[in-house]
């Protein structure tokens, strides 16, 4: 984790030596999830996406050309699933969920058009804070089989999006990906339930200070 925030802070240093203004301002939303893709799953473990909940800082730095900007960013970020697990022989369904907590570090370069429309992509460096998996109670009652693991504990994303301005007030619309898969939450019935995201990220920000 610290060397993700020394990268970070590094690649912000050296982009304001060359930057002609910049804005520093706070963030917050909601995740709504567009696909998720489970490798070797078993075909009695169905997922369900659930909506989750972001917030932090950001930062924006011009660059001396026009229109061009870098956008650091330091974003508390939640992803969650539903689980349902059908037992073959009795047929009974188990419900749990499992929700992860991540400290989201993208770096997005995009271009300002029309003083208020902006357009980015960027990688998404992700550290895994803590997995929380709820109600497996009964699925261990149910499932010798079942056995907790462990996620990857850095993974790196992509996020596409656009943005407007309006007077102080930021909102952004990314499309938030991972193009391989984050790590296992459980296994059942000896198959490792790797997991990949998508979702449309929807965050609300203020400007507190800059000089953009």
């Amino acid at each position: 984790m610290k060397k993700f925030i020394l990268v970070l802070a590094a690649l912000t240093f050296s982009i304001a030596a060359y930057s002609q203004g910049f804005e520093i301002g706070i963030k917050g939303g909601m995740n709504i999830t567009a696909a998720d893709v489970m490798k070797e799953a078993s075909k009695d473990v169905q997922i369900t996406n659930k909506n989750t909940y972001n917030g932090g800082i950001y930062g924006r730095l011009k660059i001396k050309l026009i229109g061009i900007f870098v956008q650091p960013e330091l974003v508390y970020n939640t992803r969650g699933y539903n689980f349902d697990i059908t037992e073959p022989i009795s047929g009974k369904t188990i419900n749990f969920k499992q929700q992860a907590y991540y400290l989201d570090m993208p770096v997005l370069v995009g271009l300002k058009m029309f003083k208020f429309l902006r357009v980015y992509a960027g990688p998404n460096f992700q550290y895994l804070l803590k997995n929380e998996i709820t109600g497996v109670d009964d699925v261990v009652a149910l499932a010798i089989d079942f056995k907790k693991t462990e996620m990857k504990k850095a993974n790196t994303g992509v996020q596409i999006g656009f943005g407007l301005d309006l007077s102080k007030f930021r909102l952004d619309v990314k499309y938030d990906f991972n193009p391989t898969d984050m790590g296992s939450p459980f296994s059942y019935q000896n198959q490792v339930q790797s997991i990949k995201t998508s979702m449309v990220t929807i965050q609300l920000g203020y400007k507190l200070f800059g000089i953009l």
